[in-house]
């Protein structure tokens, strides 16, 4: 749970950890593999990792927020998204830029999951808080859109994890009810334990 990063290679181990490496601290939010170089972030930091070699992005020598990420993932134009609960952050290799949607509907979600397609589109889960209800999430530029069960077709406003298929699909699960929908363009589908072998 918070042991640090470890990397097996097939044959052994390699644990590091702040004993031994410039980790800051031993529980990691999110690791992502990019090519040769393993990206990690805490928060308030984030670390490329080469294998030898340590590169720190924290909040003394960048504009890194000091939010938790909860995922990275790598657009088509080489930046970096860090997901956060209230929102996103860019990084294009120098500089950290935060976006939060202003949409009143948006900001009473917390954002859980991302994916970005091929189109450089960044779509979110994003679960219900005491204030509002969730739904996917779609953000590009610099706007947002919200789709739930009060705007579309969308069978779930607890989305769990999102995902973006080759053929620019967008799956996501329904949380904890056995629910997947997928979305292709304007259209939504619903896959159930009614409908399917699930």
């Amino acid at each position: 749970y918070n042991s640090g990063l470890v990397k097996y290679n097939g044959n052994t181990w390699t644990f590091y950890d702040t004993s031994n490496s410039e980790l800051p601290d031993n529980y990691i939010d999110c690791i992502y593999a990019d090519e040769n170089d393993i990206w990690v972030a805490f928060q308030g930091a984030l670390l490329k990792f080469n294998g030898s070699n340590w590169t720190t992005f924290n909040t003394e020598n960048s504009n890194i927020s000091n939010e938790l990420t909860l995922k990275i993932e790598k657009d088509i134009n080489g930046n970096f998204w860090l997901l956060h609960f209230d929102g996103l952050e860019k990084f294009d290799g120098n500089d950290f830029t935060f976006f939060k949607p202003a949409n009143p509907d948006i900001i009473s979600t917390n954002f859980y999951s991302m994916s970005i397609s091929d189109n450089n589109i960044i779509w979110i889960g994003s679960g219900s808080t005491t204030s509002g209800i969730g739904g996917l999430v779609s953000f590009y530029g610099t706007s947002w859109v919200k789709y739930d069960t009060t705007n579309s077709d969308i069978s779930n406003d607890g989305i769990g994890e999102v995902f973006v298929d080759n053929s620019e699909n967008v799956w996501m699960s329904g949380g904890s009810k056995g629910l997947v929908d997928m979305k292709k363009d304007t259209s939504w589908t619903q896959f159930n334990v009614s409908n399917t072998t699930l």
